[in-house]
């Protein structure tokens, strides 16, 4: 797989986790907006696992166009072709940092961990990683956190 599909498909998982956290939580306490935007990564780490497309999908906005000028169709194409390839899939985000700039403008910084496995060893022991570093671009559009735009760098030597 190019090192492009494997980056979208990583973004996809980063824009789901990125993107949207529906119910913040059942307790009383204010959830402030880098709260939703945190929890939201674990909800798109998880929809990438399940190699959930639709729900990858609703965290990128309409207009969503990354670095590399893919839109939010090329980023559903290259996930699936990619969920199709892999038997197991797994997304890890480390070193995650938010900063709200505003009501409805957000920027999030993070390093990915994408992982696939082939066969029944795969799906215990990837068969193949790639790590990256995200730079990613948040408006909040009806009361939802949606990814504008990205860019990453692949991270070598990481493991």
């Amino acid at each position: 797989m190019s090192r492009n599909r494997l980056a979208i498909v990583l973004v996809a998982g980063i824009l789901a986790t990125v993107l949207v956290y529906r119910a913040c939580s059942g307790d009383d306490e204010p959830v402030t907006e880098e709260d939703r935007i945190r929890l939201a990564f674990d909800e798109v780490a998880r929809l990438a696992d399940e190699k959930d497309v639709s729900g990858l999908l609703e965290y990128l906005a309409d207009d969503y166009r990354d670095a590399q000028r893919a839109t939010k169709q090329d980023v559903r194409r290259m996930l699936v072709g990619y969920f199709l390839r892999a038997r197991s899939i797994g997304v890890y985000f480390r070193d995650l940092r938010v900063t709200v700039h505003s009501e409805i403008e957000a920027e999030a910084q993070l390093r990915a961990i994408l992982t696939r496995g082939q066969g029944m060893v795969g799906e215990v022991i990837p068969t193949n990683a790639v790590v990256f570093d995200f730079w990613l671009d948040l408006e909040k559009r009806d009361d939802e956190w949606k990814i504008t735009s990205h860019r990453r760098k692949r991270v070598r030597g990481a493991f």
